[in-house]
């Protein structure tokens, strides 16, 4: 498998390796230890001394009882049945509850056609970071270098002092992240690689183009994939 992510751990020194770069900006910002590691501390705290029911002894007849209720034990196909269904719809974050398919037509009966307004889907996007902030700590979303080496040099050559992912962050407004983005100039510059060209990312760029030019009043300016040699002529236009 092709893992292009990747980190030095800083207590063994070894490789890490990582399928994505969210997860790879996590473990670096929490300073984790590789896999190696954390099986070797784990091993050495439950050893001996270091294991929580170390020189804990427990009385022989709860030792008999416990073995007698294991060997009694028998699940009945009603058992079986509702562990295999609980088993099921257990997800990741707990437990979900199981709508009934005459509840699931009534809902796609109730949605169908039903378009949000910009403010809801403004609000929805920000709660939906929110949501994933607190659970994961914050965000870093994917970024091209070739961008923020082109922002690099856009900022050197100009005197400008914008943000983007590899100086200072990304900004966001309105759930938005941006490529680059200069405050006192007020210009917001994106990098259209090639998945912008699907016609569902279009309609998300339209529209990401169009709240923020209300929100800022800036000038937005997009610079597509091999486009990047032109900038000057690009933003002077």
């Amino acid at each position: 498998m092709n893992k292009p992510f990747s980190r030095i751990c800083s207590f063994c020194g070894g490789l890490s390796y990582y399928s994505n770069n969210h997860d790879m900006n996590k473990a670096i910002r929490k300073n984790q230890r590789c896999r190696k590691c954390a099986d070797r501390d784990h091993a050495v705290r439950m050893t001996g001394e270091g294991n929580p029911r170390f020189g804990v002894s427990v009385d022989v007849e709860v030792v008999a009882y416990i073995a007698k209720a294991l060997r009694e034990r028998t699940q009945t196909p009603e058992d079986i049945e509702r562990n295999r269904r609980l088993l099921k719809d257990n997800r990741r974050t707990g437990k979900r509850k199981v709508l009934k398919e005459r509840h699931k037509e009534k809902l796609r009966q109730l949605t169908t056609g039903i378009k949000r307004s910009e403010s809801c889907r403004q609000k929805h996007r920000e709660l939906h970071l929110a949501r994933i902030e607190r659970q994961e700590g914050p965000l870093f979303p994917n970024y091209s270098r070739i961008a923020c080496q082109m922002f690099d040099e856009i900022n050197k050559e100009l005197g400008w002092s914008g943000q983007h992912a590899e100086h200072i962050g990304e900004a966001r407004f309105l759930g938005w992240f941006v490529d680059y983005y200069e405050p006192t100039q007020n210009i917001i510059i994106e990098f259209d690689d090639l998945k912008h060209e699907r016609p569902e990312q279009r309609e998300r760029d339209r529209l990401k183009e169009k709240e923020l030019i209300e929100l800022l009043g800036c000038k937005f300016i997009r610079i597509k994939q091999g486009q990047e040699a032109n900038w000057r002529q690009i933003i002077q236009s």
